[in-house]
């Protein structure tokens, strides 16, 4: 799971850039926890590997920020 803060009253959300080895990582669903607690990000792990995740912030239609994680599978 990854967790990022998320403000809705100020149109700030982030998506999951859907370029990732889906042979790795399984994305499985986001769950928005109010401004308070942000945005859960769960996934499933497939098969041992490594792979690297790329969020955009968004407010409106203009990115703000990248993250991007690494995440190793063992």
């Amino acid at each position: 799971m990854i967790i990022l803060p998320e403000n809705h009253s100020e149109q700030l959300m982030w998506k999951l850039d859907d370029k990732h080895n889906k042979n790795c990582i399984e994305y499985i669903n986001s769950v928005f926890h109010g401004n308070e607690k942000g945005v859960y990000y769960n996934f499933k792990a497939l098969q041992k590997g490594q792979d690297t995740l790329h969020f955009a912030l968004y407010k409106y239609n203009d990115v703000t920020k990248i993250l991007s994680y690494i995440v190793k599978v063992n």
